[in-house]
């Protein structure tokens, strides 16, 4: 089970992907950047 802190975190990085998909950055920029998999994003519903 993940820490409230790493929870947060996940969270945050979420929050970060959404915004970025917002602004038209391509998928693999977004993943480089937030160290999010493919698999974060379609389990969380941002993709």
């Amino acid at each position: 089970m993940a820490s409230r802190f790493e929870a947060g975190e996940l969270k945050e990085k979420l929050k970060s992907a959404r915004k970025m998909l917002e602004e038209g950055m391509t998928l693999d920029v977004i993943l480089r950047i937030t160290g999010l998999s493919k698999k974060d994003l379609k389990d969380h519903g941002a993709i």
